[in-house]
């Protein structure tokens, strides 16, 4: 398992103890802040996930998120989404990949984020991704448990994700799997 943590500002110097980080679009307006990450983005030790901002309620444009991925090259980057609702979500993937999917450089992976108001909801959105070959990886975000109710909703998800690999094996690599973010709910998934 691999932690990316989000540290404040005056702590940039911390993530040089680890090579796996998570970078926020917001932030990268702050010089220091762009410096450091630039830094892990040129550094091939280094696995840099380029988020989406959706999260911090910071979602910038969809240009100047394709802008800084062109420019940073981040490792993977978490594809626009909608918290808690998976019909938005699908559909803004499918738009940013129609519009942008072949300008962004063929090294950044691509995350999609699963979204909606139940298990059911949650797995439609990922049948969907896994049929996306460009998309390589699913994000499973901490809200699940508060909106479900179900504090093992992110582990049954990712036993589904499991279940999806087998079903296209064929077609591409196994989709990767990340947690995002702890939830004071559910603090043991760690």
């Amino acid at each position: 398992m691999k932690l990316a943590l989000i540290p404040p500002l005056d702590a940039l110097k911390t993530t040089m103890r680890t090579n796996y980080q998570l970078m926020l679009p917001h932030l990268l307006n702050n010089i220091e802040y762009y410096d450091t990450y630039k830094t892990h983005c040129d550094n091939s030790d280094q696995f840099v996930i380029f988020d989406n901002g959706e999260a911090e309620g910071e979602a910038p444009n969809w240009e100047d998120l394709r802008a800084w991925i062109e420019h940073l090259k981040p490792d993977e980057f978490v594809i626009p989404d909608t918290i808690g609702n998976m019909t938005e979500t699908v559909e803004k993937a499918q738009q940013f990949l129609m519009v942008y999917g072949s300008d962004l450089p063929r090294q950044t992976q691509l995350m999609f984020v699963a979204q909606g108001q139940n298990f059911s909801e949650v797995c439609r959105s990922i049948t969907w991704a896994a049929a996306h070959g460009r998309i390589t990886t699913i994000g499973i975000p901490r809200h699940l448990l508060a909106t479900t109710g179900d504090h093992l909703i992110r582990f049954r998800v990712a036993k589904y994700i499991e279940r999806v690999n087998q079903e296209y094996m064929f077609h591409h690599l196994p989709l990767q799997i990340h947690f995002l973010g702890a939830s004071p709910l559910w603090v043991h998934e760690i």
